[in-house]
């Protein structure tokens, strides 16, 4: 295998989500690699079946040269799935494959396929019987294989041919778990499969594969694969009676010294309990221990460590579409040292021979690095479509090959380590944003200290709500995780509520047969404890609303936001008042006609610092939009800071004359902007970000110090912090809240409608938080003056004395 040689790209100045890891040498022969097996080790076993005798590797090798017929031949192993699941997919395995060979597992699973041949009209395949004897004389028992002797020429004979293989040859076909309802065959040929064996070298080696302990069902794609490489290395496969069964597992160690085994998460901790709970168990034959088939935290991993001490730990990532893009870089480190992103443990590195893109697909764009993304990889070892074409858009070509969408979500670091977080199916879209539920589930499970499992459940405000189940809350209460989850995963993981599964008249969580948490049938007794539980309080949830819904403050109503937060708010039946607080009332009726005649309107005339007036517009007000601000970049403004000062005043002097406990305090809502901020602001170009810093200086200035000065207030009154990119006078479109970062160009329409969204907004998720815009059907046009209000704010900062000299900008 070649040295990796990593590359990678940018983007608007910021280093891109996509890693190659250079070349990898593939010799496009499967007998190679098992010849090279055999070659090691000779004599040793190739199967140990725990409960049966064992093989010898070069008894196996010698067994599928029976006769002429099997010369050159294509043998197709069709796993139980296929023969127990839906007789249209055996018929298009048989139609695509026009296999010369068939092996199935017993006489009646023949059956089928006889009848698949029949109505194909195919040539008839050579059938092998695994178990039993053969009643049918169209078909051979395995077993009578090892009883015919082959000349030494005719051996040599299907030895070259088998040395030589064609790479595009269909060596095999997988089926997806059909988890949508839709399995899907993957055809996995020659090329692919060696590229896999050549791939997997770091993790397959002559030292940990001399017991191999394969658990897996034959219909999973690790199990051909795993059983490959162990006979690349010259090692022998442990096979069990049943597939992932704790007992098994500990026997496979404890009596046959099993050296490689595979682990769920859900496994380290069943196999924890069990070792704890006996004594004598001999747990130093392991070397290395595999931990997948669900996502891995640092918890699972770390216990896994100490339960193996003298093992390496590794995680590993595979689909049956495909595996081998990554590669496990931390065997010579301390596992406590291993980079992890909070609780969630790394994939790896990207291996060699593949490449691996993460992309955003509502932008169609490669990601930028720590940046969320979907996951796409490019590899020879990835089928280039599914059987029968299903699912095309799984797949997609560019100039640099054919691609395979996964369905994972991932992100990137800056040294090019892949963290995935979780499938997009699972993904949870609250308000705009989308959350993984992996990185909550390990944190809350390690806080606990019992199993979690965190689903969305459908809300008709948000689009779905976050919900964790739980074992047990082991002495904390629901706002101690929630605190928890916020001050690692920060504010954007919004957990809407805790429950037990004792409240959900659960005993267990529902698992499936390798002990992962099947969702669905949490999130359905969810669903109806919820309704339960909502429809008690349903009548008293409408009343606040209805109360709280009555009046809103607009100051700075002749502005272009105050103007665009008018017009949504007379196109909405929820306001059934509009306080419009501004310096001229002419103007505003010059702008909005429609102000002067219509009674839900009413227009507070004077200056931002008259607190009598400002006490008198806000008074009996669900929220206060404070738009007050300027596009120029005035030397030594304080517009915001004399809105934020009159609005707190106005605040105090209504707290004071009202009884104790009877004033209901606004929602302040302050227009702020996203390039003050790191977090929000973090995928602008490098270049650019300064620029407008300098540009603005005056007016971001201010902005800070309001919103030092509201966050002050925040014992006893609430703001929302809203804070869009670039700005555009432009079309309503559709919008979308945001907590993760900003968008160029929105519109003042759809700025409009998401401040009274998150105004709205009963929960109180936007309170007190940095919230950005996103458009949800297209951006905004670019403003035409927006190059002259960068000029002029350049020069209103650099040389301010020129300010009265100089222009008004605007975006428009």
């Amino acid at each position: 295998m070649l040295a990796p040689k990593i590359t990678t790209s940018t983007y608007n100045g910021f280093l891109e989500a996509e890693v190659s890891g250079g070349p990898l040498s593939n010799a496009d022969s499967i007998f190679k690699h098992l010849e090279t097996g055999l070659q090691r080790n000779p004599h040793s076993p190739a199967v140990i079946c725990m409960h049966q005798a064992a093989g010898h590797l070069s008894e196996w090798l010698k067994s599928g040269k029976k006769t002429s017929e099997l010369s050159n031949m294509n043998p197709v192993p069709l796993s139980e799935g296929q023969l127990t699941g839906s007789y249209k997919d055996l018929r298009d395995a048989l139609h695509s494959l026009k296999p010369s060979i068939v092996v199935v597992p017993d006489q009646i699973s023949a059956v089928p396929v006889d009848i698949a041949v029949k109505e194909l009209c195919i040539a008839r395949p050579f059938g092998i019987i695994l178990s039993g004897e053969s009643s049918d004389s169209e078909w051979c028992a395995f077993s009578s294989f090892s009883e015919t002797d082959l000349s030494v020429e005719f051996e040599q004979t299907l030895t070259d041919q088998a040395r030589h293989d064609d790479p595009q040859r269909i060596h095999s076909m997988m089926f997806t778990s059909g988890t949508s309802g839709n399995p899907k065959g993957c055809p996995l040929r020659v090329h692919g499969q060696t590229h896999f064996l050549e791939s997997w070298s770091w993790l397959l080696n002559e030292q940990n594969s001399l017991r191999s302990l394969q658990q897996a069902h034959n219909s999973r794609a690790i199990a051909p694969t795993q059983m490959l490489q162990t006979w690349h290395t010259g090692g022998t496969v442990l096979l069990p009676s049943r597939s992932f069964h704790i007992e098994d597992t500990i026997a496979a160690i404890d009596t046959f010294g099993a050296t490689f085994v595979v682990l769920s998460p859900a496994m380290v901790h069943a196999i924890t309990d069990v070792i704890q709970s006996r004594s004598h168990i001999d747990l130093s034959s392991v070397r290395t221990i595999q931990i997948g088939g669900d996502a891995v935290n640092k918890t699972v991993l770390l216990k896994c460590a100490a339960l193996f001490p003298e093992a390496q730990i590794c995680t590993h990532h595979g689909m049956s579409e495909g595996v081998a893009a990554f590669k496990w870089p931390f065997f010579d480190i301390s596992p406590s040292k291993i980079p992890f992103l909070g609780e969630i443990c790394p994939t790896g590195t990207v291996a060699a021979g593949s490449t691996v893109r993460l992309w955003h697909a509502d932008e169609q764009r490669t990601v930028a690095r720590n940046e969320l993304g979907d996951m796409h990889i490019r590899s020879s070892s990835i089928i280039h479509h599914y059987l029968g074409g299903k699912s095309e858009e799984s797949f997609y070509d560019d100039p640099e090959g054919r691609w395979f969408i996964t369905g994972d979500k991932a992100i990137m670091d800056s040294t090019g380590m892949v963290y995935i977080l979780g499938r997009s199916k699972e993904a949870i879209t609250r308000a705009g944003l989308t959350i993984m539920p992996g990185p909550m589930e390990s944190l809350i499970q390690q806080f606990l200290g019992a199993q979690t499992c965190v689903v969305g459940i459908p809300d008709a405000r948000f689009g779905e709500k976050t919900y964790a189940v739980v074992k047990a809350f082991k002495g904390k209460t629901v706002d101690d995780i929630v605190k928890h989850v916020h001050g690692f995963l920060g504010i954007q993981y919004e957990l809407d509520g805790v429950l037990t599964l004792e409240e959900l008249k659960l005993a267990e969580f529902p698992v499936n047969q390798t002990f992962k948490i099947v969702k669905r049938s949490c999130s359905l007794p969810l669903l109806a404890s919820l309704t339960r539980i909502l429809s008690s309080t349903r009548s008293l949830h409408k009343t606040k609303i209805s109360y709280m819904m009555s009046t809103y403050a607009v100051l700075g109503s002749t502005g272009n936001c105050g103007t665009a937060l008018i017009e949504n708010l007379l196109k909405s039946d929820a306001a059934s008042k509009i306080n419009a607080y501004c310096r001229n009332k002419n103007k505003l009726i010059r702008l909005l006609p429609q102000t002067n005649d219509d009674k839900r309107v009413k227009v507070f005339e004077g200056s931002i610092a008259d607190v009598d007036i400002m006490a008198s517009c806000i008074k009996d007000c669900k929220a206060v939009f404070m738009v007050v601000t300027s596009n120029d970049n005035i030397p030594g403004c304080t517009l915001g800071q004399d809105q934020a000062k009159s609005v707190i005043s106005a605040l105090e002097r209504l707290k004071s004359e009202a009884a104790p406990g009877t004033l209901q305090m606004p929602k302040l809502v302050l227009l702020s902007s996203a390039t003050i901020d790191d977090h929000l602001a973090r995928r602008m170009p490098w270049w650019f970000r300064p620029i407008m810093l300098t540009a603005g200086s005056n007016v971001y200035h201010d902005l800070r110090m309001v919103e030092n000065f509201l966050r002050a207030q925040q014992d006893w009154v609430s703001t929302i912090f809203i804070k869009p990119g670039g700005l555009s006078v432009d079309i309503q479109r559709g919008h979308k809240l945001n907590l993760d970062h900003e968008e160029s160009f929105i519109s003042y329409l759809d700025l409009a409608a998401a401040m009274i969204e998150a105004a709205d907004c009963a929960e109180g998720i936007y309170d007190m938080k940095n919230v950005s815009v996103g458009n949800a059907n297209g951006r905004a046009r670019f403003p035409p003056g927006t190059p002259k209000c960068i000029l002029m704010g350049l020069l209103r900062h650099f040389f301010p004395f020129m300010h009265p000299y100089l222009p008004t900008t605007g975006p428009s």
